[in-house]
């Protein structure tokens, strides 16, 4: 099935270059990041098959894959020119999160990484803006869930987590590979793209009057573009971004929970959004 013979040496230049992407000095020197799992290579060679390096499956004694991951492991020799079988002990080493196949990627495979966004990015769609994200498994799952609720791009400003970490990658499903996700932009030059595109910057705060189903009957009809915002993990969005927002709007509560984590505010924000949104065509 396979072309090369199997990869076990955790000392190999080979499996120092991949341990060395897990970190982010690692993957600019390299040009390339680590793509972990099933669901995520999956999407990786659906949507950026020209962009992975290698792919790595584990195999049995008999150095057939693992039974789990023949259709995955088939997928990947017909789109890919190098998939390397690799014992248990070379794939749990490198990628023990990747239940036994992960690949190499060339950044350029993650459409807006490193980049900034321009306002006709961001005309006539919906967008996420994240100004201080700093967990990988927060910032991968509101990439995911941007993706489902049909966001055209996701900007993560400067001090955010890197969206091409293998963490937030594996966290985001896949999604990575659906969307523009830019990155290391700094806020001033962020919002006059904004301003620029006619997006409307709606901030989400637990404090404000107008509610999210005011927010959504009332006000989106009438807009153009939407950039929600969210803000950091604990401390929620800084003065100056609240004050530069068109909207600040929350999401009512009844019981006696102070606030919603990051990931669940943007769930229901950004489903609420959509759902008019698609609605109206």
């Amino acid at each position: 099935m396979f072309r090369v013979e199997c990869k076990t040496s955790l000392q190999s230049d080979r499996a120092k270059m991949i341990a060395s992407l897990s970190r982010a000095a690692g993957r600019r020197k390299h040009g390339l990041t680590l793509v972990e799992g099933p669901q995520a290579l999956r999407e990786a060679l659906e949507y950026s098959p020209q962009a992975i390096r290698d792919v790595y499956v584990q195999v049995d004694a008999d150095g057939q894959p693992l039974a789990p991951l023949l259709p995955l492991a088939e997928l990947a020799l017909e789109k890919c020119r190098w998939v390397h079988p690799v014992s248990a002990q070379f794939a749990q080493g490198l990628a023990p999160s990747a239940q036994g196949i992960f690949a190499t990627l060339s950044l350029s495979g993650l459409p807006g990484v490193g980049a900034q966004p321009t306002p006709a990015d961001l005309d006539q769609s919906l967008t996420l803006l994240l100004p201080h994200t700093q967990d990988p498994g927060n910032l991968g799952t509101l990439i995911r869930i941007a993706d489902a609720c049909g966001f055209e791009q996701v900007i993560c400003l400067k001090g955010s987590a890197d969206p091409a970490s293998p963490k937030v990658i594996r966290a985001s499903a896949g999604s990575v590979f659906h969307l523009k996700v830019f990155s290391g932009g700094q806020w001033e030059e962020t919002v006059q793209t904004i301003r620029q595109a006619q997006s409307t910057l709606v901030a989400a705060d637990a404090y404000q009057a107008l509610e999210l189903k005011t927010f959504v009957d009332q006000e989106l009809p009438r807009l153009s573009a939407v950039t929600w915002m969210m803000g950091n993990e604990a401390q929620g969005l800084t003065p100056e971004q609240l004050a530069a927002s068109d909207m600040c709007v929350k999401i009512p509560m009844w019981g006696k929970a102070e606030s919603l984590n990051v990931a669940t505010a943007a769930a229901i924000c950004l489903h609420a959004t959509a759902q008019q949104w698609h609605e109206r065509g």
